[in-house]
């Protein structure tokens, strides 16, 4: 059975809007605020429904057992097949029979008619397919007709199909994702030629097979947006951009700037401003970002993320959208991917370690989709604090394997020194030094310690710290104090180790006898040399891993 929500929305809701007000509803679907028309009437069908609201946004699966990937209502665009007119709307994912996967009014001078690509029944009862939908439409007067099954679960399938129901191919919409024109233009009214490049990606792109593209003219009054490009953008050359602020990775996406059209992203070109103040106009641009409304769900304990709608990566250089993703998470450090140009990810830097490995399955599912989702941006992720780009780093550094080569090979330094000290400060029954060692220990956990346990690492570096105030107090009080933090660090970490439950138990073990031996001697030293030596073997495990 279809859940009660979406079935509202596309069955009954959109359909029957369509028919009573064909030209204000194409005009709001295709207008500057469609996004907000949709959401409101998505709030207007979870009230007609005799069930509970979903959410927008989805990240499950269509086939259970699939890696993740996002899924959103949204209006995709709009294609033009001779005297029809279609707007395509995306929605959550379609998770049981009968829910429609998209959306597709219809209108031509004959009238309009509402397409549906939705799931069918699979093998066992109840169950949707894994890989068919069928294609069905409603007409002005409520009247369905089934046109078939067909194959694959995707808009360019949904697109097929219904090429085929109307015996026709349809293009790929305008104002779909990427669908920017990069041109040198005329600013103001019409005529002209326009030096262009980028040709077929915009307003013409929609009018059909073999339909001239027409000239597109620069509208001066129309507001500059910044929009990441990958490095190896062709058209850098002749577009206005700029470095990534805050980020030096050599693989890091460049800054472009484009206005926001009716039907269009018209590129900022070189020719257009030659002098351009690209600080100015960076500022100007992401005010203009900053002032679209922000749209973030919760994914799982540690993960959040934004999607479907143009602009939606770009906000990776929006402070206050940056800021909104702090909030939402609870945490002052963030990783963020922006993998394409309607998907932005954000993880806490503190997350959980399952939470890390779900992050990074729903980040390569979006650079991995076929077809692509939307323009790419990025395979970076971008270290956040305080809502500002502190850096970026490849998937394999973000720690869900293991610490870096580099953190391991400080931390196994800072080891051996603290194990020199221990050995020869202690046989020599200077206190104050010996107590330097404890600080070494101290910052051997903090470089080796993995982002998903960060609060264990300041733990563990606080105990050692408080070992060192305690330097002039009998060794009864101090040395404990350090050996349970180390133990308690060790057990936190050990699954990095091919045999964790060993390593946890040996951790336990070292906490226990040292404080059960607290003032034996130099046996007390052996023994903390001996738990910061197995800190130096860890580091070498690790950092094979990392």
């Amino acid at each position: 059975m279809p859940r009660p929500h979406p079935f509202a929305f596309a069955k009954q809701l959109l359909p029957r809007m369509v028919a009573s007000s064909p030209d204000r509803m194409f005009q709001e679907l295709t207008g500057p605020t469609r996004e907000a028309f949709v959401m409101f009437l998505w709030q207007e069908a979870a009230k007609e429904c005799n069930g509970p609201a979903i959410p927008h946004v989805s990240t499950e699966p269509l086939v259970p057992g699939q890696l993740p990937g996002m899924t959103k209502l949204d209006v995709l665009g709009r294609s033009f097949v001779g005297d029809k007119e279609i707007v395509f709307i995306s929605m959550p994912a379609a998770l049981e029979p009968n829910e429609a996967l998209f959306v597709a009014p219809m209108r031509d001078p004959s009238g309009v008619r509402t397409y549906f690509y939705e799931r069918c029944t699979g093998e066992a009862p109840g169950t949707a397919h894994p890989s068919e939908a069928v294609c069905a439409s409603v007409d002005g007067q409520g009247q369905r007709v089934n046109h078939g099954f067909f194959s694959g679960l995707g808009f360019d399938d949904f697109r097929r199909a219904l090429g085929q129901v109307l015996g026709t191919e349809i293009p790929a919409p305008i104002q779909g994702p990427g669908m920017e024109s990069v041109v040198a233009g005329m600013p103001g009214g019409g005529g002209g030629s326009v030096a262009g490049f980028g040709a077929g990606l915009g307003a013409g792109a929609g009018l059909g097979a073999g339909a001239a593209r027409p000239p597109i003219v620069v509208d001066p009054t129309a507001p500059l947006y910044p929009l990441l490009k990958p490095k190896s953008w062709p058209h850098q050359a002749l577009a206005v951009t700029m470095p990534l602020p805050g980020v030096t990775h050599p693989d890091a996406p460049l800054v472009a700037f484009a206005r926001n059209q009716a039907n269009d992203y018209v590129m900022l070109t070189k020719q257009e401003a030659p002098q351009a103040d690209v600080q100015q106009i960076f500022q100007s641009a992401v005010k203009n970002l900053s002032a679209l409304p922000i749209d973030i769900v919760t994914v799982m304990p540690g993960i959040a993320m934004s999607g479907g709608a143009d602009l939606t990566a770009d906000r990776l250089l929006d402070p206050l959208f940056l800021q909104a993703f702090h909030r939402q998470l609870g945490a002052l450090e963030l990783l963020v991917a922006a993998p394409h140009r309607r998907a932005i990810y954000a993880m806490a830097a503190t997350a959980p370690p399952e939470s890390r490995k779900a992050f990074e399955a729903l980040v390569r599912t979006e650079l991995t989709r076929e077809p692509p989702p939307a323009a790419p941006v990025s395979e970076l992720l971008f270290s956040v604090v305080g809502g500002q780009i502190q850096g970026a780093q490849t998937m394999k550094g973000m720690g869900v394997g293991g610490v870096s080569k580099d953190k391991a090979r400080g931390s196994a330094i800072a080891a051996v020194i603290a194990v020199f000290l221990f050995l020869s400060f202690g046989v020599l029954q200077i206190r104050v030094l010996t107590y330097l060692g404890l600080l070494l220990m101290a910052v051997s956990a903090a470089l080796l310690h993995r982002p998903g346990h960060k609060p264990i690492a300041l733990v563990s570096a606080g105990c050692f710290a408080l070992g060192i105030v305690l330097a002039f107090l009998p060794p009864i009080l101090s040395i404990p104090v350090g050996a349970a933090a180390w133990a308690t660090w060790g057990w936190a970490t050990a699954d990095e180790l091919p045999k964790p439950e060993l390593f946890r138990g040996a951790a336990v073990l070292l906490g226990i006898l040292t404080l059960l031996i607290p003032a034996v001697g130099l046996s007390v030293y052996w023994l903390r040399s001996l738990m910061v030596g197995g800190i130096a073997g860890y580091a070498a495990v690790a950092g094979g891993k990392g």
